[in-house]
Parts: C-alpha cells; structure tokens; sequence
C-alpha cells in the first residue's frame, strides 16, 4: 500500500486559498472605482449644471455629440484648442489629450436637474427651424435665452476643467474658460 503526504496538498491548498482570498480582496476593490466615463459624466453633468446656474438661462441646445477639439477644428476656430488644452490642463501631449477626450464619447446630459429647475432643452432643429421662420416660438418659450455648452475637458485628476460656451442668436464670440473645482464648487480661474 502507497503513503501518500497530505502536507504538501494542505500547504497548497493553504496558498490556493489564500491567493484566492487576495484576488477577492482585489476585484472588490475595483467595483468601487468606476469607469472614467462614469467619472467624466459626473463631473460633466456637475460642471454644465454649474455654468448653466451661473448664466441665469432658461433654456439649454442639446449638447452636440462632439467634443470640443472637434467642433473648434470644424468651425475653424482663430484659437488652436488642442495646444490651450494640452497647456491649460497640463496635459503631456496630444495623447494624452485624446485620452481625455475618449472619455466625453459617452456623454450623457442629466436632464433631471435641469428639469428641476425649470431648464427646457432646445434640439438644433428647433433653432434651426426657428431661424427659417422667425416665428418668435423660441424667444417666447426662453425669454432669457438659450445657452450653448460643449462637453468639457478635463485634466487627469478632473480637477480643472475648459468650457466652451455661448448664447444663442448672437453674434459674439467668446474664447473658452478654464475652470477649478475648489472648495467643493466649480470657479472660472481664466477666461
């Protein structure tokens, strides 16, 4: 009759139980850190909610589905956003901008606050059609006006933020402002 050694499967199974209890302690503490999109939401929606607060609007155009970067390059902005991102969040490079980028695709607006609120969100149609037939149905449902806000970018730590935003039906044009979230609040630190 065979002995077999039962110490060698009980150190193992000791080690095996003991690596699964680390890779449990592990993949638990990943469920607390969200994904970054999840993150950038959240401080996209806190952002704009604070902006819109800021301009006294009443109404708000559906936030275009592009970023920033490329909605400067399509309207040919006269400022190079890229370089003022890369500088202004002290970013490293054009990668690293595009990471951060990566992050708005899933944007989503939470349109529950803004509702709270008494904030109408106003699509490109409606702005659009307003425009060819000058019916006024526009200024009588925002009287104060319609802001338009692009999706932020944000620094790696979510911290310092560029905002681009203008009324609409008007013909002015401002230059992005970085913004800080300091104190628990989002403060214009540049314009």
């Amino acid at each position: 009759m065979k002995h077999f050694n039962f110490k060698v499967p009980f150190i193992m199974a000791k080690h095996l139980s003991f690596a699964a209890f680390f890779c449990f302690i592990l993949s638990g503490c990943t469920d607390n850190n969200p994904e970054p999109t999840t993150l950038y939401n959240e401080k996209a929606n806190e952002i704009i909610g604070h902006v819109i607060k800021k301009e006294e609007c009443d109404c708000v155009l559906q936030i275009p589905k592009e970023s920033l970067i490329e909605i400067a390059s399509i309207e040919r902005s006269p400022y190079n956003i890229r370089d003022i991102a890369i500088k202004k969040l002290n970013l490293l490079n054009n990668t690293e901008l595009d990471s951060m980028i990566n992050w708005s695709r899933k944007f989503e607006l939470d349109s529950l606050p803004l509702k709270k609120e008494g904030i109408t969100i106003i699509t490109l149609e409606q702005v659009i059609e307003e425009r060819d037939q000058k019916n006024g149905k526009l200024f009588k449902l925002c009287p104060q006006g319609i802001l338009a806000i692009k999706k932020p970018i944000f620094d790696r730590q979510l911290k310092k933020a560029i905002v681009d935003f203008s009324w609409v039906f008007t013909c002015g044009r401002t230059s992005p402002r970085i913004f800080e979230f300091k104190d628990n609040d989002w403060g214009i630190v540049e314009n």
